[in-house]
């Protein structure tokens, strides 16, 4: 009996693949959730997305996501403090701009790594059923 819903399994599914999580790009998200949603989803429509889900294993304690005060600080900072920001070091003043896309790609790369660490030892089966070839990365 499925557990998860499809958008919740393909984020699962993308992030524990995609071991590269600094070279994400919020076009890759959209092209992973494509078998789901069969439109292309606009920059707006994927944080839609993503915010809900992040939400929503956040909230299920299996996942072992951590404090929901603690990612959503990582995800508010994502852009200017931590390992995805835009710049690494975070800026070097106010006068620094962004462009929109490497600002929402921080909070991209950020909820795409929440993804990748989140404990999938109870759903395994059903995030990557009967699929040897992935056995190493399910064990997280």
């Amino acid at each position: 009996m499925p557990t998860l819903n499809s958008t919740t399994l393909a984020l699962l599914r993308y992030s524990k693949r995609n071991l590269n999580g600094e070279k994400v790009s919020w076009r890759d998200v959209v092209d992973a959730l494509k078998p789901v949603y069969g439109f292309q989803m606009t920059l707006e429509d994927l944080m839609q997305v993503l915010l809900r889900e992040y939400g929503e294993v956040m909230n299920e304690k299996r996942f072992e996501f951590g404090s929901s005060d603690t990612a959503s600080r990582n995800l508010l900072l994502a852009p200017i403090k931590g390992h995805f920001a835009v710049e690494f070091m975070g800026p070097r003043s106010l006068d620094v701009k962004y462009s929109v896309e490497e600002f929402y790609n921080a909070m991209v790369r950020e909820i795409v790594s929440a993804f990748r660490v989140a404990r999938i030892d109870w759903c395994r089966d059903e995030v990557f059923p009967a699929n040897a070839e992935n056995a190493a990365i399910c064990l997280v």
